[in-house]
């Protein structure tokens, strides 16, 4: 689940949070940059909130997972905001 979201394989996560295509998309970063621009906030913002949605799951160590899972995809979009 969220180890394959952030698998270096997908393309997808960076240190400033979730691309909007995989790096490996022909369509990343071609021509126009607006919806296949790096991140997007929205994107990332609807990733946090069903992280935050879902550690309401009764397994422990699930619930550990997607709650550091979810500090640092905030702690990366903060970077993002920051920079």
């Amino acid at each position: 689940m969220f180890e394959k979201l952030v698998a270096l394989e997908t393309g997808l996560w960076s240190e400033f949070g979730f691309r909007s295509l995989s790096l490996f998309d022909p369509y990343y970063r071609l021509g126009d940059d607006y919806w296949t621009s790096p991140i997007w906030m929205n994107i990332n913002y609807l990733i946090w909130l069903s992280l935050h949605k879902h550690e309401a799951t009764e397994n422990v160590e699930l619930k550990a997972k997607l709650q550091a899972a979810r500090e640092e995809l905030r702690q990366n979009l903060e970077r993002l905001l920051v920079s």
